[in-house]
């Protein structure tokens, strides 16, 4: 998963990926969700 990510990251002009320690695929949106809507609205500013 984390490999895909990178190459993702890499061909994606613009792109961050930001990993976060003790968290798999998914469980920071599932667990944090307003933690997790701030950061993405954040960027998007």
């Amino acid at each position: 998963m984390l490999q895909s990510a990178r190459i993702l990251q890499e061909t994606l002009p613009d792109s961050v990926l930001e990993v976060k320690d003790g968290l798999y695929h998914g469980a920071y949106s599932i667990n944090h969700p307003k933690e997790y809507v701030e950061e993405l609205l954040a960027m998007l500013d």
